[in-house]
């Protein structure tokens, strides 16, 4: 079958190009080719293509559950067949709230291995994760140097598809960066291009203290959304730092007075 269509890296490219047209149907299609092409022989390369075409599809985690496992093993194993889908993949997890696996000093890590070997997409890719990160966790001014990068990759080789596959919202930054690019990314943007100004706490942040706000423990919140009990509280000490609490009555009534949750 042409050596799978090249390890399924045709359906891989189409199945991208519908979902920055926001074609549902023809990621469906896609999927369903796939399948049925692929699905059967138990390939790793293409195995890890068709989880993570159901991953982008999906709103909802419980639905990608086995999926999202299969990437964090193989993640964790260094299956590196396709670094940029790997890459896109993680980071999706990771920014949508659906996996951990990806920290930081992984991911600066890979960067420094894609400037040595100069695979400018991985860089840019990298760059952007990193700024959202660093956005999210107020740290305004990294992420407008790691965008500062993204933007000047863009401007030299022409590339800005990675920016449109991740749920960013740090790309308001680029107002005072490249205001050009910015208009070229808007308009294609289904999100805010930034965070509300009354929002000090993470999207991490905020569902842990919701889950609070519903009267779970630390336990129970963990098993929620898949973290350990010492990473619980120690987001739960960047909350009560942020909204200048002292204790979980009081982070839940003053994010509910900021209509944080």
């Amino acid at each position: 079958m042409a050596l799978l269509h090249m390890h399924g890296l045709v359906e891989w490219y189409l199945f991208k190009s519908c979902y920055l047209l926001k074609d549902q149907s023809g990621m469906r299609n896609i999927l369903e080719k796939a399948t049925a092409d692929f699905g059967h022989m138990n390939y790793m390369v293409t195995n890890l293509t068709l989880s993570m075409f159901r991953i982008f599809l999906s709103q909802e985690r419980e639905d990608v559950k086995a999926d999202i496992e299969f990437f964090e093993v193989a993640y964790a194993g260094g299956m590196d067949f396709n670094p940029v889908l790997m890459l896109e993949t993680m980071a999706c997890l990771k920014l949508r709230g659906f996996s951990e696996a990806l920290e930081l000093a992984q991911l600066e890590k890979r960067l420094a291995h894609a400037r040595f070997t100069g695979h400018i997409l991985c860089m840019q890719m990298c760059l952007a994760v990193l700024a959202e990160l660093h956005f999210r966790a107020g740290r305004t001014k990294e992420a407008s140097n790691d965008l500062e990068e993204v933007a000047a990759m863009a401007a030299e080789y022409g590339i800005h598809a990675s920016l449109l596959m991740l749920p960013l919202t740090c790309l308001g930054l680029l107002a005072d960066i490249d205001a050009e690019l910015l208009g070229t990314l808007k308009p294609h943007l289904s999100r805010p291009a930034k965070l509300p100004k009354s929002s000090p706490l993470t999207a991490r942040e905020r569902d842990i203290l919701r889950l609070a706000a519903e009267g779970k423990s630390n336990g129970e919140i963990g098993k929620a959304l898949y973290i350990g009990v010492g990473t619980i509280k120690w987001h739960m000490n960047q909350i009560f730092r942020k909204l200048d609490a002292s204790n979980r009555i009081g982070a839940i009534d003053k994010a509910r007075k900021l209509n944080l949750i």
